[in-house]
């Protein structure tokens, strides 16, 4: 006869306890040998083995789940909302007062949960503990509470904060240092000059793959108007004034919307069609999240993670508050180059298109975002009259945004900029000075108007090469076969692969 099953950990609080929070990615349940399977859901299931069953109450079997599944403070702060766990737990710091796990609940319960106990302060003759284990997750600058004798370093603050674990960081040339080197190897071929007029091609890339993100190819006035922006990023503090600034140049029409360069004040989701995928915080609450989130980027900046890690946590915890009715992919990614340039990761004007990384696996990137959304949307509590109605939230679901656990999305963010770093910034700055030399000797060999050049190159360029016979007899009449073979032979030398643009001679006036 089958046993039946023995939770353990965070998965014992949440099902003993009927807490409200995101289902966990992996559980613990009580066996007799270790194994690792996986349920149908997805969900990955460890055998703890123990000849004894574990006790059922709730502060034991949080002390089980520090010491072996981490930090959820997503549980934690919904078990600390029921009276009874908190009595308990300040029994068992009475009893044992030194015990450095007790003394991490206790803050927990008391700055994230935001319930005072009935204690005293920890003896001062007790060691400080770490809240986050430093050599399992990413961490912020530590802050001593001398209540607790707790070291408080969240990468971010109690009330907002990201959780990254260590094990997503497999590859060391992603450090800043490295990653400074490796850009500087992605220029290495090229000259000064060419470095300085291919800024503007690397800014162009990165704010057209921000918006083919989001399935979106803006006007060109609203491309150049972003493409501006992007230069500027590091130039000023990110604050509530500057969101709203870039929130209007990435979305502005021209025609009056109070949507535009405001936070919500209506209640969006996100899905595909009529099938929802997550529910962002309600509205009333985006202005106290946001002030949390400038508060958290604060801390975040002032740790000393990698600056991957950074705007991971940043940028994707914006995300999650959503707080504006749309564009905040896009303001997301903005919020990626400000960080990059903060931590010195903008060389000679040149951005790392880190959003042109993305798109070369998009489906992997947004496969991890709506993970990590559909388990939020399952401990969401709402309604829906019919599908040509938005869905009602029927109770507040704030807290499940607060401490995200962002591990997923910071492996998709280092693949990202691996692929920039191995090849596609190289690639991208290789295409514009072929470009630039393409026009170069066509102004040289042809006597053209500029605007017959440009011509010329946009339908050269987009027939890979050749200029067809429709567009031959249409646009290029008064040119000559010999000037269109002649231009279609240019490209053909400058891009054969057995030519790269560093063994091409340099123009003059390029260098």
């Amino acid at each position: 006869m089958r046993q039946p099953i023995e939770r353990a950990g965070y998965s014992w609080l949440i099902n003993a306890l009927n807490l409200r929070c995101a289902p966990l990615d992996h559980e613990w349940v009580i066996g007799s040998r270790p194994a690792l399977s996986q349920s149908a859901s997805g969900t990955k299931v460890r055998v703890f083995p123990t000849g004894d069953a574990m006790e059922h109450h709730a502060v034991d079997q949080m002390l089980f789940a520090l010491s072996y599944e981490g930090v959820n403070l997503g549980v934690l702060d919904r078990a600390f909302q029921i009276h009874a766990v908190r009595h308990d737990l300040t029994a068992a710091i009475v009893e044992q007062p030194a015990n450095g796990y007790l003394r991490r609940l206790w803050y927990i319960c008391e700055n994230v949960a935001g319930h005072q106990l009935p204690l005293p302060d920890t003896a001062q003759n007790i060691p400080y503990e770490h809240l986050l284990p430093p050599e399992r997750y990413f961490t912020g600058p530590e802050e001593m509470s001398r209540r607790h004798r707790v070291r408080m370093n969240l990468l971010g603050t109690p009330q907002l904060s990201a959780l990254i674990t260590r094990s997503c960081w497999t590859d060391e040339s992603l450090v800043n240092a490295r990653i400074i080197e490796r850009m500087q190897d992605q220029m290495a071929d090229f000259s000064a000059t060419e470095i300085a007029r291919a800024t503007q091609s690397l800014l162009k890339t990165e704010a057209r793959s921000s918006y083919e993100i989001e399935q979106e190819r803006p006007a060109p006035d609203r491309l150049l108007r972003f493409v501006r922006a992007l230069e500027r990023a590091g130039q000023s503090l990110v604050d509530e004034e500057l969101l709203f600034d870039i929130h209007r140049i990435a979305l502005g029409t021209g025609r009056p919307d109070p949507s535009i360069g405001a936070y919500r004040h209506l209640q969006n989701w996100l899905g595909r069609g009529n099938l929802i995928h997550l529910i962002p915080p309600a509205p009333e609450k985006v202005p106290e999240m946001m002030e949390q989130w400038f508060e958290m980027r604060e801390r975040v900046m002032r740790s000393d993670a990698p600056a991957l890690v950074k705007l991971n946590a940043v940028a994707h915890s914006f995300i999650y508050i959503h707080p504006f009715m749309d564009g905040n992919g896009r303001l997301s990614r903005f919020i990626m180059q400000v960080i990059l340039a903060n931590e010195g990761l903008k060389l000679q004007g040149i951005i790392m298109p880190i959003s042109a990384g993305l798109l070369v696996n998009l489906d992997s990137y947004i496969g991890a975002l709506d993970a990590l959304s559909r388990r939020l949307l399952s401990a969401t509590q709402y309604h829906r009259r019919d599908l040509a109605n938005d869905p009602e939230l029927d109770e507040a679901h704030a807290h499940l945004f607060a401490h995200l656990d962002f591990t997923e999305l910071q492996g998709e963010i280092n693949k990202s900029v691996a692929r920039v770093l191995d090849g596609v910034m190289r690639d991208e700055i290789n295409n514009f000075v072929r470009r630039d030399r393409f026009k170069e000797r066509l102004n040289r060999e042809l006597d053209l108007p500029n605007r017959d050049i440009e011509l010329l190159i946009a339908v050269i360029y987009e027939n890979s090469g050749r200029v067809s016979k429709r567009k031959r007899r249409g646009l290029f009449q008064h040119l000559t076969d010999e000037n269109v073979a002649l231009a279609e032979n240019i490209y053909a030398e400058l891009h054969a692969p057995e030519a790269p643009v560093s063994a091409v001679a340099p123009l003059s006036g390029l260098n």
